[in-house]
């Protein structure tokens, strides 16, 4: 610390100790050994395709549909999707719609039974080489449970009321059998997108009229995720309202008691209670003028209290 005048020669060292604590500027060299490596952003996007893709001429094909599972990784805990978008090369307005299940679509194509519908309407296309997103306002989020496997399996179902939802070809090894969902073309370290199947009419056909379905095809869009709410213990589609439960046959309340709570009092007060507590307090002592005036009507004599003085009852 410096003296609050300055000597006339400098000193050999400083005057005061150094101070407990370090001090606001950094230090001239930097540590030895690297820091840990940050967190990642709650908020995450997982993107399929690439520009080849997205060019004319490139394994791409069209329809109405098309459906597909996405899982989570092992060690992924569960995530809630917050956003998707898709590819048309359509600049009009596109009609849309977004289903989805818990659970595969093997085994639930061509009804809608089992399937949460949780975005419609209507969004304009923004043309070839460019996503089009379904705007926010129109999606209602839903959650995919971790640890992957079937248990962290949720199927969509993408369909356009015109044939001009883009999707590109699967990849198929020669001398074996297309098959769809049998292995993912995209992930992240929490999620992974298998290959689908590519549906050629609309609203969802048959699966028995196997002309309708073309496999295996691969999703072209971004799906935007969230991991914030890795510890939801019910990973189904979010209400827009809370859920109420049911009312009780009869309400949980103590059976009445056998006898008055409180015993009557030995005197009964001067002024009687507003409600009389029949069979606990006997009568007042003396009537009231009102029950005296009452008693005069009824004999026929001349109430000054109710009719004034002269009527004749």
């Amino acid at each position: 610390r410096p003296t609050k005048a300055p000597t006339y020669d400098p000193t050999v060292s400083p005057i005061a100790p150094p101070t407990g604590f370090p001090s606001a500027m950094p230090t001239y060299f930097p540590s030895g050994t690297p820091s840990t490596a940050p967190s990642r952003p709650l908020d995450q996007v997982i993107m399929t395709g690439s520009r080849e893709d997205l060019q004319l001429g490139g394994k791409t094909t069209n329809s109405y549909g098309y459906v597909f599972n996405i899982r989570t990784k092992p060690s992924s805990g569960v995530i809630i999707l917050t956003g998707f978008d898709f590819y048309t090369l359509s600049k009009d307005e596109v009609t849309f719609e977004l289903w989805t299940r818990l659970g595969s679509f093997k085994g639930h194509k061509g009804t809608f039974d089992g399937w949460d519908l949780v975005a419609s309407g209507k969004v304009k296309g923004r043309g070839n080489g460019r996503y089009t997103s379904i705007p926010e306002e129109l999606y209602t989020p839903v959650s995919i449970p971790g640890g992957g496997g079937e248990d962290g399996t949720r199927a969509f179902y993408l369909t356009l009321d015109s044939n001009q939802l883009v999707y590109k070809l699967g990849e198929v090894e020669e001398d074996i059998v297309a098959v769809s969902d049998s292995k993912s073309h995209a992930d992240t370290e929490d999620l992974e997108i298998w290959e689908g199947e590519g549906i050629l009419w609309y609203p969802f056909p048959d699966p028995s009229e196997v002309i309708y379905y073309r496999i295996p095809r691969q999703y072209l869009g971004a799906i935007y995720y969230n991991r914030l709410l890795n510890e939801l213990p019910c990973p189904l589609v979010l209400t827009g309202a809370p859920t109420i439960p049911p009312p009780t046959k009869a309400p949980n309340t103590q059976p009445p008691s056998t006898s008055p709570v409180e015993a009557p009092t030995r005197v009964p007060s001067r002024e009687p209670t507003l409600n009389p507590l029949s069979g606990q307090t006997p009568a007042p002592i003396d009537p009231s003028v009102d029950t005296v005036c009452k008693l005069e009507c009824f004999n026929g004599g001349i109430c000054t209290q109710h009719f004034g003085g002269g009527l004749e009852w």
